[in-house]
């Protein structure tokens, strides 16, 4: 504070420019994951529209905190009733659940990623992570 830097997220949008916001999450309060990116959505269009911005996106990151892909699943249908152009900005999601994916084999992400795309970040460690990554969806976009 007091450095000259913006406070805000409208400030910082206009001070950088910005047409990619990474979105920190919950994954375990939907109500709350729902609300930041509808706020984060409706103060960053209306800032966009006074730049004449015409394409800006998001990537939601849930730190290895949903605890199943019917979170993940729940949150994307509830997000794009509450916000369909919101949700089509939503370029990928990151580590939405445990980095471990052998232990939770459950949760694999073909349905969500047939909705958005998912990445894995903290869970990739090898060849054999990379593999099980593939066949699990989480590189998957939608077809």
């Amino acid at each position: 504070m007091g450095d000259g830097l913006p406070q805000s997220l409208p400030g910082w949008i206009r001070y950088n420019g910005l047409t990619h916001i990474k979105i920190k999450l919950a994954g375990d309060d939907l109500a709350w994951d729902l609300d930041r990116v509808v706020r984060i959505d409706r103060t960053t269009t209306e800032v966009q529209t006074e730049r004449r911005v015409k394409t800006w996106g998001y990537s939601l990151d849930f730190n290895e905190r949903c605890p199943n892909v019917s979170y993940l699943l729940e949150f994307l249908h509830r997000l794009k009733e509450k916000t369909p152009a919101g949700f089509e900005r939503i370029r990928y999601i990151e580590q939405p659940t445990a980095r471990d994916l052998e232990k939770y084999r459950e949760n694999t992400m073909h349905e969500a990623a047939k909705l958005r795309p998912v990445v894995i970040d903290e869970s990739l460690t090898g060849l054999d992570r990379l593999m099980l990554g593939a066949r699990d969806g989480v590189f998957g976009g939608r077809a």
